[in-house]
């Protein structure tokens, strides 16, 4: 009896070419492609921007009401965020270069892990001072 052999698409040999092709793909542009990454980064940081501070107006009033604080402290807080952000970018940007996103994640983690500690203990630290 002969043995039926399975189709090639089913071998996996197509999808792998496919696949293959697919991670490969670079629009053709008719300028310097990192350009296009350079406006597409620009483009979502704007866009994520522009969401924090939707949402940090819809909870500032109850900031205030719980903390006691005045809008030019949550204005001071966001200015200076956003600043230092603008500010660190393109030393941050040229360690990716250097170390690779990879490299820079375990630093990043580590260094958010401590700055969620710092503000949670100041956190309790003001409310506590407040509510006495």
């Amino acid at each position: 009896m002969r043995q039926r052999r399975r189709p090639r698409e089913a071998r996996g040999e197509p999808l792998q070419a496919l696949l293959r092709r697919i991670a490969d793909w670079r629009p053709r542009t008719p300028f310097y492609y990192g350009w296009l990454i350079l406006a597409m980064s620009a483009g979502g940081t704007y866009a994520a921007t522009g969401a924090t501070q939707l949402v940090l107006g819809g909870v500032q009033n109850f900031i205030f009401e719980d903390m006691g604080w005045q809008r030019s402290t949550i204005a001071y807080a966001v200015t200076a965020g956003t600043w230092a952000s603008g500010l660190l970018t393109p030393f941050v940007g040229r360690l990716a270069d250097r170390y690779g996103p990879r490299g820079l994640m375990p630093l990043a983690a580590f260094i958010a892990g401590i700055c969620h500690r710092g503000h949670t203990s100041r956190m309790a630290l003001l409310r506590r001072l407040h509510h006495r």
